[in-house]
């Protein structure tokens, strides 16, 4: 490209000088006007071949600019590619952590149900314990009354203190668990709402077609 413009600048001073030689000649005009035509063509090739390196030159800076806007949209789809499968890969562990959630929230429902049940019997066997130490006359030690005609019945399983703290601290634990757990699948749940919301500003933005 710069050979091509020094040519040019060559040829245009060697053409001045023609032009000069003609000016001061006397009886060489023939010569110098054919020496001047040759010169003249040389130069209309010359820039003829500037103006389609010019041409081409444009074109070759239309290309790269076209590569830079494909390649940024490129980068833009895969972005958004890689956001979405983010956002499904998200939405499975939030279903999976879902479930979790739920076997432990029944687990801590099931393990209250037990603890009720040995706190109730182990209650039971108290009153049973204590009916059976009662005389006619005595004061019933809940309702104190003096007069008892139907004293608690032995329950149904033997239960002490220390199955009845056993069950409370397993429900205490696992309900426990289970609010962790609903913990999690919450703040999961917002971060992928989040996530969500960004992704569709940026295609937005970007113009990208959802």
């Amino acid at each position: 490209w710069l050979k091509l413009l020094d040519s040019l600048g060559r040829l245009k001073q060697e053409f001045q000088s023609v032009e000069a030689k003609l000016a001061d000649s006397s009886g060489q005009e023939a010569k110098i006007v054919a020496e001047l035509s040759a010169k003249l063509e040389e130069l209309q090739r010359l820039e003829i071949t500037i103006a389609n390196n010019e041409e081409n030159s444009k074109k070759l800076t239309q290309i790269a600019t076209q590569k830079i806007t494909w390649d940024t949209m490129l980068e833009a789809y895969k972005a958004r590619e890689k956001r979405q499968d983010r956002l499904e890969a998200d939405k499975v562990k939030i279903e999976e952590e879902q479930r979790t959630a739920e076997m432990l929230r029944e687990a801590a429902e099931s393990s209250y149900r037990i603890y009720l049940n040995a706190e109730r019997q182990y209650d039971a066997a108290k009153l049973f314990h204590a009916g059976q130490k009662l005389q006619e006359g005595d004061p019933c030690p809940v309702c104190g009354a003096r007069n008892h005609p139907q004293l608690a019945v032995a329950p149904e399983e033997t239960v002490n203190e220390e199955d009845v703290t056993s069950a409370k601290k397993t429900w205490e634990i696992q309900q426990k668990q289970s609010s962790d757990a609903s913990g999690v699948v919450a703040a999961l749940r917002r971060n992928w709402e989040e996530a969500k919301l960004a992704l569709a500003e940026i295609m937005a933005e970007e113009y990208i077609p959802k």
